[in-house]
């Protein structure tokens, strides 16, 4: 098939397979939106004058089109309505590219556009760990306060593990896994932090000092990793040996 526009056409056309549409522009500035298997009109849209920007159509059945204006164009895939413009301050020649959630495209007048939300910033963080005491018997309970911070701007959930480790840390050789004490799951949103206490049952540590170590993990994607671990200084336990107890729990 063929089809005929109100002028040359001198922009590559786009075809969204799923919706069977062809989206077009022909140089006066009509955006065509047809049948991509028989040619049929669907809708046609005005915008500014076009050249070489060909149509980026989204997974969200969104348009984007640069015209000679200097905008950029959005429009409805379904029905061919202006949802927005954006105005450079040169002609948009180039044709726009596109990120999950972005448009990026290039003006005459030498800027490098991208329009809409910000970039996805993943960074969970334990950022405090303190005890109430350093120097302990057997019988008491530690209190460990920790707190816990999303430092980007996306949605996170993850693990939070409290750990001790009986290997001297600041010393080589480096240190083994610590041994789980207590691990859960936590959301937080974006810029929220949160402390939590729990108390430790020292009588379930074989050693005579050891230290707090909270871990962040199983996020699904993290941008710094190095403030997911917090270390505490080390507690020493009065006395000979240590023995075995009850199950520390979380308050």
């Amino acid at each position: 098939w063929s089809f005929l526009t109100s002028g040359p056409v001198s922009s590559s056309p786009s075809i969204d397979i799923a919706e069977n549409h062809l989206i077009a522009a022909s140089d006066d500035g009509i955006v065509y939106a047809l049948n991509a298997e028989n040619g049929d009109e669907q809708w046609t849209s005005p915008i500014g004058p076009v050249n070489m920007s060909s149509p980026a159509i989204s997974n969200n059945s969104l348009v984007y089109i640069g015209s000679l204006d200097g905008r950029l164009y959005c429009l409805n895939e379904t029905n061919g309505t202006i949802l927005w413009d954006y105005l450079t301050g040169g002609q948009v020649i180039s044709s726009p590219a596109l990120t999950q959630e972005n448009v990026l495209f290039t003006s005459t007048d030498g800027n490098l556009y991208c329009i809409g939300p910000e970039f996805p910033i993943h960074d969970v963080a334990v950022i405090d760990v303190a005890v109430n005491q350093t120097v302990i018997s057997l019988a008491d309970i530690v209190q460990v306060n920790y707190t816990l911070a999303n430092l980007g701007n996306r949605e996170e959930t993850f693990q939070i593990s409290l750990c001790y480790t009986t290997t001297e840390i600041w010393m080589p050789p480096a240190y083994g896994d610590p041994v789980v004490l207590y691990s859960y799951n936590i959301t937080l949103q974006p810029g929220q932090s949160l402390t939590l206490t729990y108390n430790f049952n020292v009588s379930t540590v074989s050693a005579n000092q050891f230290t707090i170590v909270i871990v962040a993990s199983n996020m699904q994607r993290e941008d710094n990793p190095n403030n997911n671990r917090y270390i505490d200084g080390s507690i020493k336990v009065s006395g000979v040996g240590g023995r075995r107890g009850s199950i520390p729990v979380l308050t």
